[in-house]
């Protein structure tokens, strides 16, 4: 679970440093074609479909928005009922900003049927370097079953898509392609519950199963706020949640946040990753903070969305619900009228 990155032989230029470039329009589908998979046209999936040209009348951000509220809600009401709104709002503005800094709010994507917008090698998980990610990989999203159990392979080649008008994809990512979806979630240590039971067709599945993750790894910060070093298990793992000790509830309630994606994108032993000046990934956690800020700018105007070339429009009643989780958590305030009406 890591920023997609460009190609197979930079790969430790994420997408972040690629937006920084100057880059216009084009140069930014152009990216995104190499991040896609294409999607079999006899497949069916669930949810909104990022489409680059008509994003505004299809109201995609109003969609995708919702539906991450929604799902975050499930897993942060258990905060509300507590009486700790801090908490509450903190997994919420965390859960706005993952999927942007994963998969740059983008699930499944429709474009024009074009040789140049489809990608066979990421269809087909072909440059994926970990044999066991590739296995799974292929076996769920390509396989087609045995003779005697035939089904439509999910993700396809280019040829199988002759005669279409457009094509559906879904964002792949990672240094080798195993990242799934819109969460980039590892085909390798993600198969059994996610890739296996096919959640990747739905946009609302894959949100759900990855605020559970996550939300495993906010709530260890939550009780253990106050700790030192924990040993868990049976081979006696160190968990180090000294970084969070001793905060103020301003500083703790961002740290909770940066915390968290730290040990989504490295593992759980890696929470108090962002507060080392000497990590080898302090790279990856910066680029966190630059979207952490971009959230936390959404009720001062600020885009929502990767970049400008990625910016997703939401109308006033959409926008309004996203700017209420900000400003409660900058605040310390409660006011839900907004977030209400959508749940």
């Amino acid at each position: 679970m890591s920023a997609i990155n460009l190609n197979k032989t930079l790969k430790i230029l994420t997408l972040s440093a690629f937006v920084a470039a100057p880059a216009v329009h084009a140069e930014t589908e152009s990216f995104l074609n190499s991040v896609m998979g294409t999607i079999n046209p006899k497949a069916e999936i669930q949810g909104p479909i990022y489409r680059p040209s008509t994003k505004v009348e299809d109201k995609y951000g109003d969609e995708i928005a919702k539906i991450i509220i929604q799902e975050a809600h499930k897993k942060a009401k258990r905060f509300l009922d507590q009486g700790n709104t801090q908490a509450y709002y903190a997994f919420m503005a965390l859960a706005l900003t993952v999927p942007n800094q994963e998969g740059l709010m983008v699930h499944f994507r429709e474009v024009p049927a074009d040789r140049d917008n489809c990608n066979d090698s990421r269809s087909t998980g072909k440059d994926i370097e970990s044999s066991t990610a590739k296995d799974q990989f292929q076996s769920t999203l390509n396989d087609d079953g045995s003779f005697f159990n035939r089904k439509e392979a999910f993700l396809v080649k280019c040829r199988k898509l002759r005669g279409q008008d457009t094509y559906r994809q879904l964002i792949l990512g990672g240094s080798d392609g195993s990242d799934v979806g819109v969460m980039q979630l590892s085909a390798r240590w993600h198969y059994e519950d996610f890739l296996k039971p096919e959640k990747y067709k739905s946009v609302r599945s894959t949100f759900n199963y990855a605020f559970n993750y996550i939300s495993g790894r906010f709530r260890d910060i939550m009780a253990n706020r106050e700790s030192g070093i924990v040993v868990r298990g049976k081979r006696e793992i160190e968990y180090d949640f000294r970084c969070f000790n001793n905060k103020t509830d301003k500083e703790f309630y961002e740290q909770i946040i940066r915390g968290s994606w730290s040990a989504y994108n490295g593992g759980p032993t890696q929470i108090c990753r962002f507060a080392d000046e000497a990590s080898p990934f302090k790279g990856h956690d910066n680029g966190f903070v630059t979207n952490l800020k971009k959230t936390m700018d959404l009720n001062n105007g600020g885009l929502f969305g990767f970049s400008k070339e990625l910016e997703i429009p939401m109308t006033e009643t959409m926008r309004s619900v996203v700017e209420e989780v900000i400003t409660n958590l900058e605040k310390g305030t409660n006011e839900r009228k907004s977030i209400s009406a959508i749940l």
